[in-house]
């Protein structure tokens, strides 16, 4: 990475590659340890990655932004779902991102604002 690293997270299982790296300037990296080599590089329509988590057995990862968003996707690089900040009175609201964590099992994700709170969502 030519960067700040946002998040290094591995994955049981995974067939290709066992560790995952995410840059600051939006570049996630699929590592093969057995050769230390990038197996596949995904480059983010976000530039500004602030933190990453991967789930330890779907080939699913989060994705944060300085804005408030977070971005799911698969380990081939396709979106699956975002959650954003929406405006209103009984909409749910995120404030920017900088932290996230999937339970080991489940899919559900944490995420941590810099606004103090920690919401859960089920993917």
């Amino acid at each position: 990475h030519v960067a700040n690293v946002a998040g290094v997270s591995n994955m049981s299982g995974a067939p290709d590659f066992e560790f995952i790296s995410g840059c600051s300037d939006g570049t996630v990296k699929l590592w093969d340890v057995r050769t230390m080599q990038t197996v596949k590089m995904i480059q983010l329509k976000e530039k500004k990655m602030t933190t990453m988590s991967v789930h330890a057995f779907a080939p699913i990862m989060a994705l944060a932004s300085d804005s408030p968003l977070v971005t799911v996707m698969n380990t081939k690089g396709e979106s699956l779902t975002s959650i954003k900040y929406h405006h209103g009175f009984l909409a749910p609201r995120i404030g920017p991102v900088c932290a996230l964590g999937f339970h080991p099992l489940r899919l559900i994700l944490a995420a941590g604002a810099t606004d103090s709170v920690i919401s859960i969502y089920s993917l």
